[in-house]
């Protein structure tokens, strides 16, 4: 039988273009910024990933400009397009995982990533400064978080699906294939969206904060309120961890896992902290363990000098490309399966997952 010629790793053929659309919810008096990639016509081939033509943004006021492989206000591909919701984690942004966000465009799908007011890099920025010698309290906005995230994830998908934003890129949204993905706070978004969103076909959660063996004081609450259960039909879960995760431990995860029916799978990724599926894994990283053991920043209920020294220095764990090519092919061949119906992206989930990881020098663990 010929190899399986599939190859979620490598990016897809459409070049990517980018687009930022500003909404607001009315019920709530709640703007909601949106990052959209999506499939770009043809005469865009190669702008994306030439550093001359490639978007460029600054996530929050002081940080560095950052580059991601797409063309901003690209002209649209034709055609009718998958929808991917991406969500960011606990004080991200909406361009965290750009690397998958733009990889996903470029194998035809629709991407969505909503900034979740409150909860951004710009407002871990106000907190910090705010604050001063005195202790971060995560716990104390968290309910409102929470409602938040979700409310504004049924928003978008409200408002996509009726033709708000760039004319030409809702034109492209197939309303029947819809999927969901998220890291950290993001992952628990996604799956706790499953319980009340009908409309989503597929979830990936990454480094879900859950049970109490981790170092984030708010994982048991956050577990507790998963309810699997709950979901009113099955949906298609692949949850993905950092084997040497300091904040969320792995073995809740496979906790939460359990709790997950079918279809699902389970991957964690050895050598793979909390930040190494996102974009600049290495950077963020360091610059978190750094504060960490300065005391620039303190944690109400978390022994952050503890949480760093656990973390370990980067040089100490899996390169920052292992995080990002694992992400971005799981994700693909996932969305790919179960939206797409495609079957080479199922064979290549089902047939030896582990060994065309280790082709690639990259060590997963796999459960089904």
């Amino acid at each position: 039988m010929p190899a399986n010629p599939y190859d979620p790793f490598a990016r897809g053929p459409a070049p990517t273009g980018v687009t930022t659309a500003h909404l607001v919810d009315a019920s709530r008096e709640r703007p909601l910024s949106i990052e959209l990639w999506y499939p770009a016509a043809a005469g865009h081939r190669g702008q994306d990933i030439d550093e001359r033509t490639a978007d460029r943004y600054v996530a929050a006021p002081g940080l560095p400009p950052a580059t991601q492989h797409a063309v901003r206000d690209a002209a649209a591909a034709r055609g009718r397009f998958p929808l991917v919701v991406y969500c960011h984690g606990a004080w991200g942004h909406r361009r965290n995982a750009s690397h998958l966000c733009t990889h996903l465009a470029a194998h035809g799908y629709v991407v969505a990533a909503p900034d979740f007011a409150g909860d951004t890099a710009e407002d871990l920025q106000n907190a910090v400064a705010d604050a001063g010698d005195a202790e971060l309290d995560f716990g104390a906005g968290l309910p409102k978080t929470l409602y938040d995230r979700r409310a504004d994830v049924r928003f978008l998908l409200d408002s996509l699906l009726k033709g708000a934003g760039p004319a030409q890129v809702a034109a492209l949204v197939d309303p029947e294939r819809i999927g969901i993905c998220g890291i950290s706070l993001g992952g628990w978004t996604a799956l706790k969206v499953i319980e009340e969103e009908d409309r989503i076909g597929a979830v990936l959660a990454v480094a879900v904060p859950t049970g109490s063996r981790g170092r984030l004081p708010q994982s048991p609450l956050l577990g507790s309120l998963l309810s699997p259960a709950a979901w009113r039909r099955p949906v298609p879960v692949l949850l993905l961890a950092g084997a040497q995760d300091a904040v969320i431990a792995v073995d809740d995860l496979h906790d939460l896992y359990g709790h997950l029916a079918a279809p699902k799978r389970f991957a964690a990724l050895r050598g793979a902290g909390h930040s190494h599926f996102n974009d600049g894994a290495e950077t963020a990283h360091d610059a978190a363990r750094e504060m960490w053991l300065s005391g620039q920043m303190k944690i109400a209920g978390m022994d952050v000098v503890a949480l760093a020294e656990a973390s370990r220095p980067f040089a100490e764990l899996c390169p920052a490309e292992h995080g990002g090519d694992t992400l971005r092919a799981l994700c693909t061949s996932h969305m790919d399966g179960h939206l797409k119906g495609d079957a080479d992206a199922r064979r290549f989930l089902t047939d030896d997952l582990t060994g065309s990881f280790r082709a690639r020098g990259i060590a997963l663990d796999v459960r089904e």
